[in-house]
């Protein structure tokens, strides 16, 4: 019996080895199989990543070439392309320069000006300008062969915040300047160049010393006879600035100089006998003021009633700093339109005849 057994037993052994054996090679299979497949999609995320990556840059190559492509071309457009002038500024060196107006004989109403360049005979357009502001009584001077201008920025014909006077000047050299900006200024500049004063219409004046490269402001509210009284500019020289006092409308109440050394202001008023003249020229050299007592019409009864009447009119010379006065002449209704042309040179119109008559003092 227990040979049969032990014989049993072993027999079993025998069969399940085999089993076990199968059992083996049926997992190293499955085993070698997910391996298999694993390597495989590691390899195929690897290829698909490299594939992504290299695709990219073929594509940012490529956008670099297209972008390089394009400014090359567009710069070979501008480089054929004339070249922009600057609206201010131009390219040629003149003896000095000249202003011409769109209507010559109404500078007022010209849109259009321009900024001729002249050597010897030869005259050429140096610039355009289609805002400088020709509608005002001084919009312009010429001084050693250089122009100073008001340009109006911005204005569109409303009375709104949007817009500037702007004062520039263009230079025979080809360099031009920016030199103040307000609303509603007025300026001049001396005989010289050397020195510009700048009315900004709240009192204050800028004076601009052009040679040192300084500027400076100047209030004369405080020397106002009326607050209701405006001041205009009359002239500049090197040393000085002289101003008038104006009551409502051109009428002359008082003169004032700005001492340029210390910007100390003087004031003179006039007589009460004389103050109020509208027809008058002054002598910025000695402050002597050549007036007439011709009146300014605000209507045409007023006009027409000075025309039937029989108005004797004098011009006389004020001096300011001595206050003494001195005749100089008379006629019936005449406007005499004194100016002085020197110094020490009066012309104004003969009341007795044609043409002008020169008086020295």
């Amino acid at each position: 019996m227990e040979n049969e057994s032990t014989i049993t037993e072993s027999e079993n052994v025998e069969q399940q080895e085999p089993e076990k054996s199968k059992d083996n090679r049926k997992f190293k299979f499955k085993a070698k199989f997910f391996i298999l497949i694993g390597t495989f999609i590691v390899l195929s995320l690897l290829i698909f990543t490299v594939l992504l990556f290299k695709n990219r840059n073929e594509k940012q190559i490529s956008l670099n070439i297209i972008d390089n492509s394009q400014q090359m071309l567009e710069q070979e457009v501008s480089d054929n392309l004339p070249a922009e002038k600057d609206a201010n500024n131009f390219n040629m060196k003149c003896e000095k320069l000249g202003i011409e107006f769109e209507n010559p004989k109404d500078i007022y109403s010209s849109k259009n000006v321009k900024i001729i360049c002249v050597n010897g005979v030869k005259e050429e357009v140096a610039l355009e300008l289609h805002d400088m502001y020709t509608n005002h009584h001084h919009s312009y001077e010429l001084v050693a062969g250089n122009i100073y201008l008001i340009r109006r920025i911005g204005y569109d014909g409303h009375p709104d915040d949007e817009w500037v006077d702007e004062l520039w000047g263009y230079y025979k050299d080809d360099n031009s300047k920016k030199i103040a900006s307000s609303k509603g200024l007025d300026f001049r500049v001396s005989t010289t160049g050397n020195n510009i004063v700048v009315d900004t219409h709240n009192n204050q004046f800028l004076v601009i010393n052009v040679r040192e490269n300084t500027q400076s402001e100047v209030d004369v509210t405080k020397y106002f006879s009326n607050s209701t009284n405006r001041i205009d500019i009359e002239g500049i020289k090197d040393d000085y600035v002289w101003l008038a006092q104006k009551i409502i409308g051109p009428h002359v109440t008082a003169f004032m100089e700005i001492i340029l050394k210390d910007n100390s202001v003087k004031s003179y008023s006039l007589p009460e006998e004389i103050a109020g003249f509208s027809e008058y020229s002054l002598n910025l050299d000695r402050g002597l003021v050549a007036y007439t007592n011709y009146p300014a019409f605000f209507d045409v009864s007023s006009a027409k009633e000075f025309e039937e009447s029989n108005t004797q009119i004098s011009l006389n010379v004020y001096d300011l700093k001595e206050q003494k006065t001195t005749f100089i002449d008379s006629g019936i209704k005449t406007k005499f339109a004194p100016k002085w042309i020197d110094k020490t040179t009066l012309e104004y119109k003969n009341p007795n005849g044609e043409g002008n008559l020169q008086k020295s003092l």
